[in-house]
Parts: structure tokens; sequence; C-alpha cells
């Protein structure tokens, strides 16, 4: 090939259209699903206090401010309560570091990492769970006589509740009032968490301590089954 041509051919490719490099066509990811929340969470993954939200954990106490109260409940930062959730109506701690309290996780914040507690809801759901098992099984509760209303008395068992006058005792008291202030033990007869409602008995404990004093009395009167009756000596006999 001649200079010519060489030169030519370079002239050529040098005004030659650039050829546009190849790229590929975007492929569309997958939009980013909605977070699901602790609720659509997998549970292996969340933190011990986000599967009990809603429910009574077991916490311990860190520190004792004079406002506040820090516990642990398993996460990476701390529990903060009130501190007047831990005092008596006379203002007495009952509380000390390292003790371990019942407390009711109202919510959980998984992106900000904090949780709201609280001492009394867990105190509330405990009493109500002890009385409906109290009603379940037909077991004794002890509870302080408060007032007199229309058909009967209210008692205090950690929730206010109805004790019908023809309840309160074996036979109808002509001075019901005699019970105010006093500690009774009852039964459950009738129990409705979401109404707020409990009915007790006394009545039904007096039969049962009176059916076990008469049972008692006739194990004492009557001979054992099987033994034999005392030996009768005449006197004089030679």
């Amino acid at each position: 090939m001649s200079s010519e041509e060489v030169l030519h051919s370079l002239e050529v490719f040098e005004q030659a259209p650039e050829a546009e490099a190849a790229v590929p066509s975007p492929v569309s990811e997958p939009a980013d699903s909605a977070d699901p929340g602790i609720m659509g969470a997998d549970l292996a993954t969340l933190p011990a206090a986000a599967r009990h939200e809603g429910e009574i954990v077991q916490a311990t106490i860190v520190k004792i401010t004079d406002t506040d109260v820090l516990v642990d409940v398993g996460m990476k930062s701390e529990g903060v309560l009130a501190v007047g959730e831990f005092k008596t109506r006379d203002g007495a701690l009952t509380v000390s570091p390292g003790d371990v309290v019942p407390l009711w996780v109202e919510r959980f914040d998984e992106q900000e990492g904090t949780i709201t507690l609280s001492r009394q809801k867990a105190a509330a759901v405990q009493v109500w769970e002890k009385i409906e098992l109290a009603h379940r099984d037909q077991t004794n509760l002890s509870g302080r006589v408060l007032e007199r209303i229309k058909g009967g008395l209210m008692v205090d068992i950690g929730v206010r509740a109805f004790l019908p006058g023809s309840q309160a005792d074996l036979r109808p008291l002509h001075n019901i009032e005699s019970l105010l202030q006093q500690e009774i033990i009852c039964k459950v007869i009738k129990v409705n968490r979401k109404r707020n409602n409990v009915v007790v008995s006394r009545k039904l404990v007096l039969e049962e301590e009176r059916d076990l004093r008469k049972a008692e009395l006739l194990s004492r009167i009557h001979p054992i089954r099987g033994s034999k009756p005392p030996r009768h000596i005449r006197w004089g006999a030679a």
C-alpha cells in the first residue's frame, strides 16, 4: 500500500463517528419491602423485650435515684420508671438495687431502642390472674370490707368486689355494717375482667368451715371401723 493510501485510510478513521459504548439495559431492582415491624419480624432476631410487648417481663433493678428507677430487661439500653411506682402510700421505697420485679411492657420502639414499662399495670394484671385462678379452683381469698352499698358490701381483694348481703353469712345479717373494715375470707363466685366485675361469697367459706367441724366431731363420736369395743369388767365377780 502506498503512503497516499495509508494517509487516506487514517483520515477516514479519524472522521468516523465514535461507537457508543454498549450499556446494558438497567435491571429494575425490587422495591424495598415495607418494614414489617415487631409483629412481622422473626421472633428469634428480636430483643427479648420486643417479644413480650403487651406482657409481663421480669426486670432487675439497676439504680435508684430521687426521681427514677433504672431497670435491666435484657436490652442494650436500660428501662426507666418513675420512682413513685415503687413507693407505698406513705412514701416508703419498696425495692433495692438487685431486686427482680415484674413489669408490664407497654411499648417497644425498635428503631429508638427504647421501652415503655409500668409496674402498676403489671400488678393489676397479676391481681386479675390471681382472682381468675381462685375462681377456677375455688380457693379462698382474703379482703377488707370497704363500705356498704345497695344490696351488700364492697370488698377490696386487690380490686373492688361485690359481696351480696345474702352471701355475707350463713344466715341473713340484720346488722351487715358489723363487717365494715374487717378482714374476711371469701370465694369468688363470678368474675368478668372486661367489665371489671367480681362477686364474692363469705357464706361458702363459712359453710365449708361448718362442714369440716361437723366431720371432725363425728369422727370423734363414732368408733373407728374395725376396732373392738372396750371390755366391761364386772366388779365383784369371783
